[in-house]
């Protein structure tokens, strides 16, 4: 990537989107509040409960209140298991090793066949953070115990205070919230084609179109994960709303594509179809808000006779498939709580079948086993971030772990920048705690808002905080070292060219041959489909195999998700 390449990815990527700002503020006041108690109890480890923060934080309340619990939920297994581990292995290098290799493998393997797989996370990264903590700090029992009591401490109270700014600023439901964002993407269409149509629209509708497209499909996709899981309604139609939802984020493409067309010539029976379209996306969109189809709903795309241009043209195609594919929602709803929730399982359905899982586990135990062992070989402690690192860009393909560990190691070094630039030139000029909380605002917002940008930023934007703590919570008085800083990158490009090598060797998987398996499977399931439009099998009969085969489709797909 060319420097020009990589200032405009910034560029876009660091642009304002709908909700990030009330977000960045919404999590910077959570970090803000969670000073007070660290900084006048002298709680131990502040920085693990800025970080969880920044794990758990969701717009809606729904899902941070889930991620919350299973958070606790998660840690206290992880450290509980650590705990005993240490009772029995204290005293006994090798067979701690042994356990530290199992939690290792364990989270690993968890985290891919959970159906929630930070579940996994959350219980095999603490306990084998816990288990290297002799070869870190000194070998004593009362001090490690200690350690795990303050930890699990430091955890909850970051899952409180985020929780209880949530509840106060953010009481969204998922599903509300998703309605919300599929009117608004309506709503901006509808202004784009009013605005090519010659009529004045305000600005801010163009800045959001663009801001929407840069989004993408990645927020209405995560209200709909937490909605499927809140209200039954919402998970017995999980496919059609992603179908809407897909469908909507094709609007967008198409009016941003045909905005770009230049030297549109503006004629009657084309300001008329602009106007036209215009009028039905807000048709949707009060269709949306009302809960209920459009009464009246012709048919917009004239296949035959419809003259360019074609963005316009996908626009009425686009429209009518939403017509098609929104489920009635008045007669829907009022039969929702009386239907049985379907039984969800904890774990994949091909969980103890698939030995991808089992090889993904391995690859990741070996690299952050081999990254242990330098670091006590070399005596070097201040590189355990090398372990982490090993953990947690482990993905399901090289490329995918790839990018992550490009945002991390990006956002340690911005991270560690901004401490860098907070030690030696502001905080020496700061004597109060308002100049301390300026500081420290400050370089939480500029993390905060990568954090809640698209996929592609937002890990990036969690390392540049956890790396800007890092540095100025060193303890509870003037920070006066920089070694945390360089150890931590240190570790973390250490971890990486391991984890890395290691991948690379051992089962590699990349991202482009698994693209190229499961297009061809959808392809198949395409022509599946289509056979069945011909067969002499009885309508129901057609139903329950078309079910079940869409429904294996996506079980199979569901091992894919980084």
């Amino acid at each position: 990537m060319t420097p020009a390449a990589l200032i405009e990815f910034l560029r876009r990527e660091l642009a304002p989107t709908p909700g990030r700002g009330s977000a960045t503020f919404r999590l910077t006041l959570a970090c803000l509040a969670a000073t007070i108690p660290i900084l006048t109890h002298h709680i131990p480890h502040g920085l693990v409960v800025m970080i969880v923060m920044y794990l758990i934080t969701q717009e809606d309340t729904a899902a941070t209140l889930m991620g919350s619990i299973l958070a606790v939920i998660g840690v206290t297994m992880g450290l509980g298991l650590a705990l005993l581990a240490w009772e029995i292995s204290l005293d006994i290098d090798w067979l701690r090793i042994c356990f530290l290799v199992a939690f290792l493998f364990g989270g690993l393997f968890l985290k891919r066949v959970l159906t929630i797989g930070a579940l996994g996370s959350a219980i095999g990264l603490p306990a084998a953070l816990v288990m290297i903590l002799p070869d870190i700090l000194p070998p004593s029992p009362e001090a490690l115990v200690e350690f795990a009591l303050w930890i699990w401490w430091c955890v909850t109270l970051g899952l409180l205070v985020n929780l209880g700014v949530q509840l106060l600023l953010s009481r969204g439901d998922p599903l509300s919230l998703l309605q919300r964002e599929l009117t608004t993407r309506l709503d901006a269409v509808a202004q784009t084609l009013r605005r090519v149509a010659g009529e004045r629209v305000a600005l801010s509708e163009r800045d959001s179109l663009k801001s929407l497209a840069i989004v993408g499909m990645s927020r209405p996709l995560a209200l709909l994960k937490t909605a499927a899981v809140i209200h039954v309604w919402a998970h017995e139609r999980h496919e059609g709303l992603s179908a809407i939802i897909t469908l909507t984020d094709r609007l967008i493409t198409s009016a941003l594509a045909l905005e770009t067309l230049p030297n549109l010539p503006l004629e009657s029976r084309l300001h008329e179809r602009l106007l036209n379209v215009a009028d039905s996306c807000e048709r949707m969109r009060c269709a949306f808000n009302e809960l209920r189809l459009p009464d009246d709903w012709v048919a917009l795309a004239d296949e035959k006779n419809a003259p360019p241009p074609f963005p316009l043209l996908d626009i009425e195609r686009t429209l009518d498939q939403v017509a098609l594919a929104v489920p009635r929602y008045s007669e829907e709803l009022s039969h929702s709580d009386s239907t049985r929730a379907e039984k969800r399982s904890l774990f994949l359905p091909d969980a103890f079948d698939n030995p991808e899982y089992v090889r993904f586990a391995i690859k990741g135990t070996v690299a952050a086993f081999i990254c242990y062992m330098v670091f006590i070989g070399f005596d070097y402690p201040g590189i355990y971030t090398s372990v982490i690192t090993c953990f947690v860009v482990a993905l399901s393909t090289i490329g995918a772990s790839n990018q992550k560990g490009i945002l991390r190691f990006g956002g340690a070094a911005v991270g560690g920048l901004m401490g860098l630039i907070a030690l030696v030139y502001l905080f020496p000029n700061v004597e109060t705690i308002g100049g301390f909380w300026f500081v420290f605002g400050a370089g939480t917002a500029v993390a905060a808002w990568a954090t809640f940008g698209t996929p592609r930023i937002f890990y990036g934007g969690y390392q540049t905080g956890l790396a800007f703590y890092k540095a100025v919570l060193q303890g509870f008085g003037p920070a006066l070292s920089a070694t945390v800083v360089r150890d931590r990158l240190i570790g973390v490009f250490f971890g990486l060219l391991v984890f890395g090598t290691v991948e690379h060797f051992l089962w590699p998987v990349r991202a482009r041959d698994a693209l190229r398996a499961r297009l061809a499977e959808v392809l198949r399931s395409l022509a599946e489909l289509a056979r069945w439009r011909t067969s002499d099998k009885p309508p129901t009969v057609i139903a329950d195999e078309i079910d079940s085969r869409v429904d294996g489709f996506h079980r199979r797909c569901r091992k894919y998700r980084g």
